[in-house]
């Protein structure tokens, strides 16, 4: 019987890099960061330097009441 097509280097346990290895174990010695890799600090924010002055305005919107709950229909014909 002929073997099935092989699939060449693409195996299910291929080997990888050290450095592609290493990212999901914890290091023994802390790593160095370049300041590439690391955020600036954020700056604060103010609320005053944004124009928020602490103005603001109210709108009313008119709702018409909810409807009555509808009753308890068993039977589907209406009541008497």
């Amino acid at each position: 019987m002929a073997r099935a097509a092989h699939n060449g280097g693409m195996g299910l346990f291929q080997q990888r890099s050290e450095e592609e290895e290493n990212q999901w174990v914890l290091p023994s010695e802390p790593l160095e960061h370049s300041a590439s890799d690391v955020l600036d600090e954020v700056p604060s924010v103010d609320s005053l330097a944004l124009g928020i002055e602490g103005q603001y305005t109210t709108m009313v919107f008119p709702v018409a009441p909810a409807p009555p709950a509808a009753e308890d229909a068993e039977t589907g014909e209406p009541e008497e």
